[in-house]
């Protein structure tokens, strides 16, 4: 276009030349600045999106939280006017998984033979070594036979202490009340209640079932009517369910006396993990045993999984209670070293002898293993849902669901088991229970002495990364202890295994 124009002087073309070029490169400044736009409109885009969904991960984080704090205010017929005291003054009891009385389920004699059943093994049949009796046998003085016979706490004897704390003006609250120092400010260490009450903290620490038991409750499942209930034998030696541990005893009480409660508040449920939760058994575990013990276990130490049933399956301890084994860790009922099936289960096993006789060819018995593999995958899969409903419900009462260690060990042993143990409970419980915090620490154990945790204390570090803040530990030396940080509460609790233990603290 500039070869057709008629320039006066070759200055006037070189101006010419030269707007051109500057609208060109005008042009093109604003192309990329149209560009870079829609790239910052594009980056803007993206982080509101990422922001938006941290904030909204956030605060379904912190619903969830305030949803298992705050849960399901039922409504009662509480004072209207509350006052403030010292979280000090907090009564905690703990309570064991109750045993059955006569009046729920006595030992049963199922043979007829005019004594009580033998205890069922893990196939469910009759082991001649162990009898049921509620009493013991009084003679055993060893440490565990003493600690085997100590009077147990039966159902009825649970209602009547529920009773005598109701009588004697105590309401439950949510340990979740009470903040620790960094929080609040001046209202750290002090929690709120109805006037003219006692805050009381009702805990049932190492909760589990066995199905096959006759002093216990087997499971707990809802009820028709939505009630979380317990399966048990009553004395026909029938299976029936009722109101037969702390968790559905306490239920049934707050319904009947709803100003036990305040806010909804119910109790701690401290559950393991080892023998599975509620009853049942949500996942194969091949590597740990359950060994209550004081002290961690010396590697190279040879275990009886079964010592209590005269197992002579041996295992080594590698690495203090966590041995490497290639079945369950537990008496199997037969030499094959297989896990048994659970009672109930309709599974036929071929022993290793079997195969390629006439009875049992070696294909018969391949098939046979995997219809056992497919049979227990789809219990596991169909209790896994039976406990995610009960957890779900237990959260809506008011519960709040604590770790009592995976193995039902104590938290006084070395660091590297309790590390091992807290990363079971967190994967294989944890993962279920949502954000857990609080931690119930079984047969005495702590994590220190009575000085305050400090940060170069390995479990204590260990446990506060996993989100644990409330540590609650047997004391029997005072009514209540509560000791308050900026990152930890710690509370003394008492461990009433039977109704003597309840009336020595309600004296102090």
């Amino acid at each position: 276009m500039a070869e057709n124009l008629v320039f006066a002087t070759e200055q006037e073309r070189l101006a010419y030349m030269r707007r051109l070029r500057m609208k060109k490169e005008m042009r093109l400044r604003r192309k990329r600045r149209r560009k870079i736009k829609k790239l910052i409109r594009l980056g803007l885009v993206v982080l509101v999106a990422v922001i938006g969904i941290v904030a909204v991960s956030s605060i379904v984080s912190k619903v969830k939280t305030a949803t298992v704090r705050n849960r399901n205010k039922k409504a009662a017929a509480l004072p209207e006017d509350t006052v403030t005291c010292s979280a000090e003054e907090i009564l905690h009891l703990n309570f064991p998984v109750l045993t059955l009385d006569q009046t729920f389920g006595s030992a049963v004699d199922l043979d007829g033979d005019g004594q009580p059943d033998e205890d069922l093994n893990q196939n469910g049949i009759p082991d001649a070594t162990e009898n049921i009796t509620i009493a013991g046998d009084v003679t055993d003085t060893s440490e565990d036979g003493i600690l085997k016979n100590m009077p147990t706490l039966t159902v009825q004897e649970f209602q009547d202490i529920l009773g005598d704390l109701y009588g004697r003006d105590y309401v439950l609250v949510d340990i979740h009340s009470i903040t620790t120092s960094g929080e609040d400010g001046d209202d750290a260490g002090k929690i709120a209640i109805p006037q003219g009450k006692k805050p009381l903290i009702i805990s049932e620490a190492g909760l589990q079932y066995d199905p096959t038991d006759h002093q216990h409750a087997r499971d707990m499942y809802i009820d028709d009517s939505g009630r979380c209930v317990n399966t048990y034998v009553n004395p026909d030696g029938q299976p029936v369910s009722g109101a037969v541990d702390v968790v559905s005893c306490v239920d049934d009480f707050i319904e009947k006396h709803p100003d036990f409660s305040f806010n909804g508040a119910r109790g701690i449920i401290g559950l393991t993990g080892a023998e599975g939760l509620f009853g049942y058994k949500i996942y194969a575990d091949p590597d740990v045993v359950s060994i209550i013990n004081r002290e961690s276990v010396p590697e190279g130490t040879v275990i009886h999984a079964g010592e209590e049933d005269g197992s002579e399956t041996p295992v080594v301890a590698k690495d203090g209670i966590m041995p490497e084994n290639g079945a369950d860790v537990q008496n199997s009922g037969d030499e094959t070293g297989m896990e048994a099936p659970d009672a109930g289960e309709e599974a036929v096993f071929a022993s290793t002898s079997e195969v390629g006789s006439a009875n049992v060819s070696a294909k018969e018995y391949a098939s046979t293993v995997e219809e056992c593999q497919k049979q227990a995958e789809k219990t596991h899969s169909d209790d896994k849902e039976k406990v995610q409903k009960l957890i779900k419900k237990l959260q809506e009462e008011g519960w709040t669901f604590a770790s009592s260690t995976y193995a039902d060990i104590s938290y006084a042993s070395e660091a590297s088991i309790v590390k091992k143990d807290a990363d079971l409970w967190k994967d294989r419980v944890g993962k279920m229970l949502g954000e857990t915090d609080v931690q119930l620490l079984p047969h005495g154990g702590d994590l220190d002495g009575w000085s305050e945790y400090q940060s170069d204390n390995d479990k204590f570090a260990y446990l506060k990364k996993l989100g644990f803040i409330y540590y609650c530990v047997d004391d029997s030396g005072s009514r209540s202890w509560l000791q308050t940080r900026e990152d930890y509460v710690r509370q003394g609790m008492h461990e009433i295994h039977n109704k003597e233990a309840y009336g020595e603290v309600m004296n102090m």
